[in-house]
């Protein structure tokens, strides 16, 4: 299974041992979404952090697009919620979609227990690991 898929079925099972399933695939494709944000946003802080000069440059870029300063502070905020809405209607309307859905599901109740358990605990990684390289890219920003 690809990690988008351990997702959706980790949050199955614990819907699943709860009594509801209802929202199970709403939840997967916003842990989904969250997950790849994260780590696309840290990788830019660290580009930010580690590549001399790219904030400037970046800036400088942006500035001569749209010939404006405050045009581009608002650009950046705005950048933020189209790249996570981008990526949450890419993940809804591929992975997240109701028949993929069920494929994984069907896919995941076909494993035994033991084996369901396995998907579960190979899931908290790709889930866990974007929150962490976030946190930590903030400490490096904040420190720097």
């Amino acid at each position: 299974m690809n990690p988008l898929k351990l997702i959706y079925s980790s949050l199955y099972y614990d819907f699943k041992k709860r009594g509801n399933t209802d929202n199970a695939r709403a939840n997967g494709t916003l842990v989904s979404t969250i997950s790849i944000f994260l780590l696309l946003f840290s990788g830019f802080l660290l580009s930010i952090i580690y590549i001399t000069n790219f904030e400037q440059k970046a800036t400088q870029f942006l500035i001569y697009i749209f010939n404006d300063k405050t045009v581009v502070k608002g650009l950046s905020q705005l950048f933020l919620v189209l790249a996570f809405a981008i990526i949450y209607i890419i993940i809804k309307y591929t992975i997240g979609t109701e028949n993929a859905y069920h494929k994984t599901i069907e896919e995941f109740n076909l494993l035994t227990i033991e084996q369901q358990k396995r998907i579960k605990k190979r899931a908290n990684p790709y889930i866990i690991t974007p929150m962490i390289l976030f946190i930590i890219t903030m400490i490096i920003l904040m420190n720097k």
